[in-house]
């Protein structure tokens, strides 16, 4: 019944009937299968990502919006559909956590959800979006610091992604927002509680316009505004 898959690695069922299940081939090619009928027959999506395991797969309940995750080569991979499979949206900001892969995850909603993993040369990372994989957050709750601090983005300029950094020192409610020069809210990378620890965000600016703007950080007292520029 699926003479192409090598090994099957994940399935998911977003209701009683409909599911995909994940799974490579023994050329190292990602394969995606649908079903509608609760598994009795399964249809090969066409997007067949190459060169790339795939690990898992997560739905958000009651939603069509789904997401598979695994490695390619040496990189962490991740794609998103909105639509139950049939177009995909491959995501590199995870290339921003060095080489390893990424194992599994969680859909809390179709803008928020989670993403685990890690490899060789990494220790075990944990991504978070609240905004559909806009930004990826990289936790390190186990280091030390002394105090609040964020960090210039790198690169900057840049186009489309950066990596901006953040230490809070103790557990408190920490948002990170990017503003345009007249001061409105364009995008929310952080917003929620956190406990002491270094943070990098990763922010992708693919739909904003070429121009100058700022990101700021509050955490309790605590409050920073840098200034950054996207250059397309």
């Amino acid at each position: 019944m699926f003479p192409q898959v090598d090994n099957f690695t994940d399935v998911f069922f977003t209701d009683s009937f409909t599911g995909l299940a994940v799974g490579v081939s023994s050329q190292g090619v990602g394969l995606i299968y649908t079903t509608t009928n609760a598994g009795i027959t399964w249809s090969l999506l066409s997007y067949q990502p190459q060169n790339v395991i795939l690990n898992g797969i997560r739905f958000a309940r009651g939603s069509t919006t789904a997401i598979v995750c695994g490695s390619e080569g040496w990189f962490p991979f991740i794609a998103r559909t909105t639509n139950a499979g049939s177009t995909w949206t491959e995501d590199s900001i995870v290339n921003g956590i060095g080489d390893g892969l990424l194992v599994s995850g969680k859909l809390r909603t179709p803008l928020v959800g989670y993403l685990c993993g890690g490899g060789i040369s990494t220790s075990a990372v944990m991504l978070f979006t609240n905004n559909g994989g806009i930004t990826n957050i990289i936790d390190d709750d186990d280091e030390t610091v002394a105090g609040y601090l964020l960090s210039q983005n790198y690169p900057n300029p840049f186009n489309p992604t950066t990596k901006i950094d953040y230490e809070i020192p103790l557990w408190c409610h920490v948002t990170l927002k990017v503003y345009n020069p007249q001061g409105r809210e364009i995008a929310v990378l952080v917003d929620r509680d956190e406990a002491p620890g270094h943070r990098s965000v990763i922010f992708d600016a693919s739909n904003m316009a070429s121009g100058v703007y700022f990101y700021r950080l509050q955490s309790g007292n605590f409050v920073a505004t840098k200034k950054f520029l996207l250059l397309k």
